[in-house]
């Protein structure tokens, strides 16, 4: 069994495989109940969320292709007098579908929450709480995948992972209206916190390098954690801390082994190499199932400068910048700023920025 000590008693062995297992789904529980007791006074968040919300049922309800979104959608999913169950429901009507196409969301999301939101309302219905189920399930398949491959006192890290979440819905981050609205649970910022066990789990598989046979099973569970976690980056792509995070375990594993034959770094390069392989291949498939100005306009990760300039447009307290709401008329962004992901030209100054967005409204 992986991680037992040389002499260990099979005994003990199957002491721990039961305790890790049963603290892993025990925690687990709590946390996802605790969550999603905690929802129903979250439904009228998730308002940055819209945008790709209006894409991913463009998709299940209208049959869009992936990534395109019907205006119609899109107009409601703007309307801020709606709640965002409101903007779901009347999102999901017929006529939506007869308004016209466009190739892209309008916000600087991304695509990965209009991926982890299309998955959820397919399993799950076009309700906001699909997207904490699937966010939850996401988790569970990961701690699942991590007992497969860990299933002794390594493990222990994920009922520490499922009560840290849980300590955090016990403070005002989870009842706050303000911390509410900025990070409801299954939010696109929340989803950071989605990343943390897959990274676990890939640094101790890097880490584990004693010279067994890698079986198909532990193959699957890698190829999943990395999977899990490039959707958690690409919801949220601070999360990307983690990838690199990985990449100097592989580094400092390799390191230490230098000096020694090469059967005792090989597994770490393989290992890390499977997990490049895997990546590489997952970000392909994303690519080719969505639009092409998905890539040409920047919008395949998050963006700040939609943020930035729709942000100020939203402001009641700045009507100078009201006309930037109609950002999506121009492609999503003035032209100027279309630029940046292609290259900014540095240093860009706060007053330079400011200077031209209020020429361009």
């Amino acid at each position: 069994m992986p991680g037992l000590r040389t002499g260990e008693p099979a005994v003990l062995a199957r002491k721990w495989l039961w305790i890790s297992a049963l603290s892993g789904i025990a925690s687990l529980l709590v946390y996802a109940c605790a969550a999603l007791l905690l929802h129903p006074g979250q439904e009228h968040a998730f308002m940055p969320e819209r945008s790709p919300l209006a894409a991913a049922i463009s998709n299940v309800t209208h049959g869009a292709p992936l990534g395109k979104v019907y205006s119609g959608a899109l107009d409601l999913a703007l309307d801020s007098r709606l709640t965002t169950e409101q903007f779901l429901e009347q999102a999901t009507r017929s006529e939506v579908g007869r308004s016209k196409l466009l190739p892209n969301t309008e916000g600087g999301m991304g695509i990965g929450f209009l991926v982890v939101s299309d998955i959820g309302f397919r399993l799950f219905g076009i309700q906001i709480a699909s997207i904490v189920y699937t966010m939850l399930a996401m988790m569970a398949v990961s701690a699942i995948a991590l007992w497969s491959r860990f299933p002794d006192r390594r493990f222990l890290v994920v009922p520490l992972y499922f009560g840290a979440l849980t300590a955090m819905l016990l403070t005002s981050l989870s009842w706050d209206p303000g911390n509410v609205a900025g990070l409801p649970v299954g939010g696109f910022r929340y989803f950071s916190l989605v990343a943390i066990l897959p990274a676990f789990h890939l640094w101790l598989e890097l880490f584990d390098m004693r010279p067994t046979y890698w079986s198909l099973k532990d193959n699957l569970a890698l190829a999943v954690q990395v999977v899990i976690l490039l959707i958690a980056v690409l919801v949220r792509n601070n999360a990307a801390s983690l990838i690199g995070a990985v990449a100097l375990g592989s580094l400092y594993c390799i390191w230490t082994q230098r000096q020694k034959r090469t059967a005792a770094w090989w597994p770490v390069v393989r290992k890390a190499s499977a997990m490049a392989l895997v990546g590489v291949m997952f970000v392909g498939i994303l690519i080719a199932s969505f639009s092409r100005e998905y890539l040409s306009q920047g919008r395949f990760t998050e963006t700040v400068w939609t943020r930035i300039v729709v942000s100020l447009g939203m402001h009641p307290g700045m009507a100078i910048w009201q006309p930037a709401r109609s950002l999506r008329l121009h492609g999503g962004h003035p032209p100027w700023v279309g630029q940046w992901h292609r290259g900014p030209k540095w240093p860009l100054h706060l007053d330079r920025v400011c200077e031209e967005a209020q020429s361009f409204t």
